[in-house]
Parts: structure tokens; sequence; C-alpha cells
């Protein structure tokens, strides 16, 4: 099933990889449409550290089991028809890489960085190199099995240690944050414990943050759901 869920653990896996070849409520009025010829506008993202807020939300979870309560999250992603993210890697040793992502369901991606900019569309893969969109066969480093809902359940179902850590208000949202602990396969096989803050109005991701075995820590700020995003082929 090609409708996503986008699990931040797997979105992290095409962060990664795409940097080294190479997501806060939505707002009231849609921003531009992203061009595929062009580095995506996305609207400014929400600040990546958590605020205090003078309340805590009031929401509590719809059910006893961790576990369940985050499939049913994930599950809601499927309808979701497009949205922005920004992925911040942060290794043990060197720079942080940062990556803007515009996302249309179900296989629409557009990825900028310092490094790349590149658009998937189908399977069919576009890569701009020196100033030149080029159409070549999709990478294997690049996994975006994330957009499969059955895998992402899966994956989910076989974590360890899911729990509720609790409410939190983060920049002015209400949200539940959860905590779960996965090992995946591929590119590499790793163990990963994550966050995720889910805004209690609407049950949609708008953080998540990971933290790899070897140290590494990936940071997603989840934004523009439903926004007006264009992702089209770029040459024939």
């Amino acid at each position: 099933m090609k409708r996503a869920t986008i699990l931040g653990l797997l979105l992290v896996t095409l962060a990664a990889s795409a940097c080294t070849a190479a997501p806060t409520a939505a707002p009231t009025q849609p921003p531009p449409a992203a061009t595929a010829t062009s580095a995506p506008t996305p609207t400014a993202a929400p600040t990546v550290a958590p605020t205090a807020g003078p309340t805590a939300p009031t929401a509590v979870p719809t059910t006893a089991n961790p576990l369940d309560a985050l499939t049913r999250i994930f599950r809601g992603w499927a309808g979701v028809k497009s949205f922005r993210a920004k992925i911040t890697v942060t290794p043990t040793t060197g720079a942080a890489t940062e990556t803007d992502l515009d996302v249309v369901m179900p296989d629409r991606f557009h990825v900028v960085s310092k490094q790349l900019e590149a658009i998937a569309i189908a399977g069919t893969y576009y890569v701009k190199l020196a100033g030149q969109w080029q159409k070549i066969a999709l990478p294997k480093t690049i996994d975006l099995s994330f957009a499969d809902l059955k895998k992402i359940e899966a994956e989910l179902g076989a974590s360890s240690d899911v729990k509720l850590i609790g409410p939190e208000v983060l920049d002015g949202t209400p949200t539940l944050v959860y905590q779960y602990t996965t090992t995946t396969t591929t590119p590499i096989s790793t163990t990963t414990t994550s966050k995720v803050w889910v805004a209690v109005a609407d049950q949609l991701p708008r953080r998540m943050e990971s933290v790899a075995k070897s140290g590494t820590k990936t940071t997603v700020i989840y934004y523009d759901y439903n926004a007006a995003i264009t992702i089209e082929p770029p040459i024939e």
C-alpha cells in the first residue's frame, strides 16, 4: 500500500542517504507551490527546541497501550496529501547537515540540500548536476519505503519499549510525546531510539528526534501539512 504514514525513522534513512550522495501546525494560508525546476521555498520551519507553554495539554491518550495509540497515529498519516520537512543530521564527528524535503503523496519527493537537489517521482529519479537536470535510475542508497504503510506497521509492531512520555507544549502546540526503539536493515542494519511529538489537535507528528546506536542524531520538523505543493518532472 503506497499511501503514506511517513514514519520519521525511515524518513531519517532518506535524509541520511540524500545528504551523503548529495515537517508545527499547518499554516492558515497555504504557501506558494514549489516548482520542480528550482529549489522549494518552504515557509519558515518552527523552532527546533521545544518551548514551555503556560499550560500543559489536557488531552490524554485514547488507549492504555502506547503501541496501539502510536500505530493509529501513523495510520492516520494516510490521509495527508502533502507536507514539508526540515531534516538535520548531526553525526558524532563533523558538521551537521540540513535537508529540506517537499512531499506530495504517495510518491513525489523534492529534496534540496547544500550538496544536491533531486526529485523522485514514482520510482524515476532526477538529479541536478552542474546546474543541469539528469534523469537516472533510482539509486539503491535512496530508500523511499517510508511511504509503504504495510512495512511501517510491521516495523512498528516489531519495535521494543514503546511508551508514552507524556504531554508537552511544543512551540505553543499541545502535543503528546512517545518514545520507541526500532531496528532496521536498510540501507544498513542499525538500532534507533526515537521520540515523536504528536499534535493533540490533529494527531499528526510535529517533531521527531532519532538517535542511532552509532550516536548520530537526526531531528525532523514536520510542517505545512496539506499545503499546495506541486512536484513535476524537471525534464522529459
